[in-house]
């Protein structure tokens, strides 16, 4: 089991969105979208369908992923994304729906099953 933990990986991004996707007759999924100032850097996490693994570390959120990753965010890092990253997020959004799924951005409290206690900060 060690050796799986280590294998994890963990991301801090200096800024964060929350991503959700639906399809229709399927339920909502939360990715995010990870931003780096360095090279404008961005990455689309694996997502998760609720926030319900989230907890806070000090003044971060982690939310565990689909992948066996995990997000760590800092609270104020929330829709911290330049311009060039917000065309990536627009592409994204164009791109999902030719296949008929919907992408909006919206707010980490509003990711359901988020703990109170993570709720409070954010």
């Amino acid at each position: 089991m060690e050796t799986y933990k280590q294998n994890i990986k963990t991301h801090t991004p200096e800024g964060w969105t929350v991503l959700r996707f639906e399809a229709p007759e399927d339920r909502p999924f939360y990715k995010v979208f990870a931003t780096w100032r360095e090279n404008d850097r961005w990455n689309v996490s694996s997502g998760a369908f609720d926030a319900s693994e989230a907890f806070l570390d000090g003044e971060y959120v982690i939310w565990p992923q689909a992948s066996g990753s995990t997000y760590k965010l800092h609270l104020d890092g929330e829709s911290g994304y330049s311009f060039y990253q917000g065309l990536v997020m627009e592409s994204i959004s164009k791109k999902s729906s030719v296949h008929g799924v919907s992408m909006m951005e919206i707010a980490l409290r509003d990711v359901p099953g988020l703990p109170n206690e993570v709720k409070a900060k954010v």
